[in-house]
């Protein structure tokens, strides 16, 4: 069986994931965790040309840090719940 769990930080994105972990799931099934990042906006010029500037780009390292930090608390999650690793 294939499970697919969205997970966007959120509390009840963390009880999903709790929930998934939780259950008996038939031998060799598969859980899997998907977390989308929005692109920042593009912002008219004066501000930034075409998307592309250093405030863009800060917003979208902030976004990757942010779910790295989600990722590795997920990882932590599913080694400790489950026999998954």
């Amino acid at each position: 069986m294939r499970i697919l769990v969205a997970y966007d930080g959120s509390r009840h994105a963390r009880r999903a994931l709790d929930e998934a972990c939780r259950r008996s799931w038939p031998r060799g099934s598969r859980l899997r965790v998907v977390m989308v990042l929005q692109e920042p906006f593009a912002l008219e010029p004066p501000f930034e040309a075409a998307g592309e500037g250093p405030l863009v780009e800060r917003v979208r390292r902030a976004r990757r840090a942010t779910a790295r930090l989600h990722l590795e608390k997920i990882e932590k999650t599913l080694q400790s719940k489950t026999s998954l690793k």
